[in-house]
């Protein structure tokens, strides 16, 4: 075969490893970066794969007998419950590496051995598995989702780099082929435009792939920020309408503890009103009575006097009899006098007491009318306070 055509084949043959896409630029470069982005997509939340992805060194102390590899290759990584995920070692001589390499990664993990001991120490409870490591699972906070965008960019910029050093080292290639004339320049251009070609495919399968890794980011930080805003909207709506609702329950019910004791108080004044008169008039009616008794007492005797006086003619005996009468007449005046006086008394001092009554109970209705308006609103306000703690 001649030079030409050996120089041509050899360059088809490059030509094919980046054309059809070499590893380098095409399936590898994507395959990594993809894998790389997996751990982004949960947004910062460590999953099993992350923990089988991580690296870690089996062998001795010195550097010709460590051997590089990953988790997954040596231990099972299985998930238990919501919080944690359980790492089973293969090997007891494995446990100690596998420790490390979780505790040396970038996601803030604590892991612990079954015996629950965080180091590497041989010693443990009874019963308890050596080659069972606990991981637990750090919570997804913000700063967690900003690092995964960020990791995902460094990822995707890492994957360009890969792709741009082939392009690059294919460059080279051409170049010193062409120097040494081992291909003819239609065929080197050709090269060169399918060089082009796939670099620009790369590329842009790693900005797709990081675009797509970034939206589904996206998302995932929207429907949590919804969702944290539905709670915290439930939750205020909650408690405007647990504080609402206590208030215009006590409003309503002090309301009519309060027109309750304003109806009682009244009623209890017109009752002390007209048992004062009844009581009064009673008094007034026995009075009269026994006025007029006392009366009629007095006229018989002055008759029955003066009948004796006429009979005896004596000017003595009618000034006696003038005189007894006289203070009969002015004691029993006196009397009816203190007794109205005493009724007058009797009247005013129930009428004033029942005021007193009255007037006290609506200043106490008052009194609880508030006080339950301002125990509601205390009582409201810790609700609120705990429901949003």
């Amino acid at each position: 075969m001649p030079p030409a055509s050996r120089g041509l084949g050899q360059l088809l043959v490059l030509s094919r490893q980046v054309v059809s896409p070499p590893p380098r630029i095409g399936y590898a470069v994507v395959s990594r970066l993809k894998d790389n982005l997996a751990r982004s997509r949960d947004a910062g939340r460590v999953s099993v794969a992350m923990i089988e992805a991580l690296d870690v060194e089996l062998g001795g102390s010195g550097g010709s007998n460590k051997e590089r590899t990953r988790i997954g290759a040596i231990a099972s990584v299985v998930p238990k419950g919501g919080r944690s995920m359980q790492v089973f070692c293969a090997e007891e001589g494995h446990v100690k590496a596998v420790l490390s390499a979780l505790q040396a990664s970038d996601y803030s993990l604590t892991p612990q051995l079954e015996n629950g001991q965080s180091s590497s120490s041989s010693a443990g409870n009874a019963g308890a598995n050596p080659l069972v490591i606990t991981v637990p699972v750090p919570p997804v906070t913000a700063e967690t989702r900003q690092q995964a965008a960020a990791e995902a960019k460094k990822a995707a910029e890492k994957a360009g780099l890969e792709v741009r050093n082939a392009r690059g080292e294919a460059q080279k290639r051409f170049r010193k082929m062409e120097l040494e004339k081992r291909v003819v320049v239609d065929e080197l251009r050709k090269a060169h435009k399918g060089m082009e070609e796939v670099a620009k495919q790369g590329q842009d399968q790693v900005k797709a792939v990081l675009d797509a890794a970034l939206k589904a980011l996206a998302r995932i930080i929207i429907i949590s920020i919804v969702v944290v805003s539905i709670i915290v909207v439930s939750i205020i709506i909650v408690s405007i309408t647990i504080f609402f609702s206590i208030i215009v329950v006590s409003i309503i019910v002090s309301i009519t503890i309060f027109f309750s004791i304003i109806v009682v108080s009244i009623t209890i004044f017109f009752s002390i009103i007209v048992v004062s008169i009844i009581v009064v008039s009673i008094i007034v009616v026995s009075i009269i009575v026994v006025s007029i008794t006392i009366f009629g007492i007095i006229v018989v005797s002055i008759i029955v006097v003066s009948i004796i006086v006429v009979r005896s003619s004596s000017s003595l005996s009618i000034v006696v009899s003038i005189n007894v009468a006289s203070i009969i007449i002015i004691s029993i005046i006196i009397v009816v006098f203190r007794i109205i006086i005493i009724s007058i008394i009797i009247v005013v001092s129930i009428i004033i007491i029942s005021i007193i009554i009255v007037v006290s109970i609506i200043i106490i209705s008052i009194v609880i009318f508030f006080s339950i308006i301002i125990i509601s609103i205390i009582i409201s306000i810790i609700i609120i306070s705990i429901i949003h703690y």
